[in-house]
């Protein structure tokens, strides 16, 4: 085994081939690091991610939690902390991903409350009436583009 000694003094003199835009880019990349791996993020943030990215998981407290390495329990009691509900991240992530799929005429309005987890495309459009207090009914195709409109006032 080899060793090197020195006098812990020695630790404190500056480094004199160091080169700073180096420290910086380095100090960065570990930055991103840190932020991939949820340090430093608020933990609303980080499950309002794993919402947005999750296939129509709409409304599974369990599964998210589990992704956050967080008991059900503790993730709620975190969320309250940081003075928001899962149901109020779920509701957002719903509009999110319903503005994204009403732009997409390809997508039909049952398509796209089943894609959200709605039983019914009834369900649906009763649910983002509410944004603006209307409760007048379906959503005919051209009435996409003002749906949008209200969703996107809201988010």
């Amino acid at each position: 085994m080899n060793r090197i000694r020195f006098d812990a003094a020695v630790i404190d003199f500056p480094i004199l081939t160091a080169d700073p835009v180096t420290v910086q880019l380095a100090r960065m990349q570990c930055e991103r690091e840190l932020d991939a791996l949820g340090f430093g993020v608020r933990i609303a943030d980080r499950a309002r991610r794993l919402i947005a990215d999750g296939d129509g998981d709409f409304g599974m407290l369990q599964p998210t939690a589990a992704r956050l390495g967080l008991s059900p329990r503790t993730f709620r009691r975190r969320l309250a902390a940081e003075g928001v509900s899962f149901s109020a991240l779920v509701e957002q992530g719903r509009r999110e991903k319903a503005l994204r799929l009403l732009r997409a005429p390809r997508f039909s309005i049952e398509d796209i409350a089943r894609r959200l987890g709605y039983a019914t495309s009834s369900s649906f459009v009763r649910a983002f009436h509410r944004v603006d207090g209307d409760d007048t009914g379906s959503i005919p195709a051209d009435d996409r583009r003002s749906l949008t409109t209200r969703l996107s006032h809201e988010a």
